[in-house]
């Protein structure tokens, strides 16, 4: 009985999307616990999934006028922030259901970006303040304090003939409520670096698990919240042969995740991690988007399950 409402759902996802192709998503959790999913269309129209709804067009404004390049999102205190780049490297996020852009004083002439991440900063007294990594083709990273000019990030001691391939970023909480920022780097050779904003100096993440002859593709980072001890850095990791792996910024090790629920000979256009609250802990959740245009999202120990596409695009 399983199989066959998987199959059906697997149909479902296929079949409502013939003229339109995903070409990104993004996932959330409110804080009372329901998830959200993003998804970019080929069309630049932007859904938002809920599974008591369905899909349905997000409730802001059209995207700014000029192609969709990056969308992200990314929680601030209680609220919800939507954040894009256009084809034009201007940057823009959604405030009061209105896209408003943000300066771009401080970067060097002509940029161009290759990524970019939104994160909240949380500061003494949980207050929250919104901040933005963007990695430039000229291989340098940036960052940008709201209100304030764009400010280059050190890259003293990453290896200088290799190309930072993802930026990505979280939170390292201490025990009085602040937060210091890691920004997470995927380089050419296949190494992965981190920084901490605070001390300013990049290390190497020196977990040896991985298969040395199958190189990283995707690179996701996030931060896991644990009921006995402070959250801790996550990395999940999608490689070439398109095993998914998540691997400890502690303790440095990988481990692979099941992925036999998932079609045959299935490949991953991207893949998102989220924690998904509760009233006692938080979980996490993995959600990948697979060429086919499929969404499957996987809980740990229950494994991957499609996403019901059927309201999309309609």
């Amino acid at each position: 009985m399983k199989k066959l409402v998987l199959l059906l759902l697997i149909l479902c996802s296929t079949t409502s999307l013939v003229a339109q192709d995903i070409q990104q998503i993004q996932a959330y959790t409110k804080l009372e616990g329901s998830t959200r999913i993003i998804a970019l269309l080929s069309d630049q129209s932007g859904w938002f999934y809920t599974l008591e709804n369905g899909w349905r067009t997000l409730p802001v404004d059209e995207f700014p006028d000029g192609e969709v390049k990056f969308l992200d999102v990314y929680q601030k205190g209680f609220n919800t922030r939507l954040m894009t780049v256009l084809e034009d490297n201007s940057i823009w996020w959604s405030k009061e259901d209105s896209w408003e852009k943000i300066t771009s004083k401080g970067l060097p002439e002509n940029y161009k970006i290759n990524d970019f991440k939104p994160y909240s900063k949380i500061g003494l007294y949980g207050m929250t303040k919104t901040r933005v990594v963007t990695l430039l083709e000229d291989n340098s990273l940036w960052w940008y304090a709201n209100d304030n000019d764009w400010q280059q990030v050190k890259t003293t001691g990453l290896p200088k003939e290799e190309k930072i391939e993802f930026i990505r970023t979280y939170q390292k909480y201490s025990m009085m409520g602040s937060s210091d920022t890691r920004y997470v780097v995927l380089m050419s050779d296949n190494s992965i670096w981190w920084f901490s904003a605070k001390a300013k100096k990049w290390k190497e993440f020196s977990g040896d698990d991985l298969p040395n002859d199958k190189p990283i593709r995707l690179l996701e980072v996030y931060s896991k919240s644990n009921q006995m001890t402070m959250p801790e850095g996550r990395l999940i990791a999608v490689l070439s042969d398109e095993s998914i792996w998540w691997g400890s910024a502690k303790n440095e090790y990988w481990e692979q995740v099941n992925t036999d629920d998932l079609p045959e000979n299935y490949k991953i256009k991207s893949i998102k991690v989220y924690q998904k609250m509760s009233s006692i802990k938080a979980s996490t959740r993995l959600l990948v988007l697979l060429e086919d245009n499929s969404i499957w999202w996987y809980v740990n120990g229950e494994g991957f399950s499609p996403v019901d596409m059927s309201t999309l695009n309609k």
